[in-house]
């Protein structure tokens, strides 16, 4: 719920939060849903984000400075994944 509004917060339907602590990424993934890629300027030292919006209709990925490091890059996607 968008605090402003009162109403449902739909254009960001995905956030990924890294902290240290389960109850940091939590309280920060709260705060992203509702701010959006503007928050990521608002995230302390040692907290990461990768947020979807779908603000204007046409979903995009923001990530804060820091989350590259934690993704291993050489992962093939689902697309490329064999098939059972």
């Amino acid at each position: 719920m968008d605090p402003h509004t009162g109403k449902p917060v739909d254009a960001v339907p995905q956030v990924t939060m890294l902290a240290a602590s389960a109850t940091l990424a939590d309280d920060w993934s709260k705060a992203m849903v509702v701010l959006g890629p503007d928050g990521i300027k608002l995230l302390p030292p040692g907290v990461e984000t990768t947020i979807i919006s779908t603000a204007d209709q046409q979903p995009r990925i923001y990530e804060s400075a820091g989350f590259a490091r934690y993704l291993d890059r050489d992962v093939p996607s689902s697309s490329k994944r064999a098939s059972n």
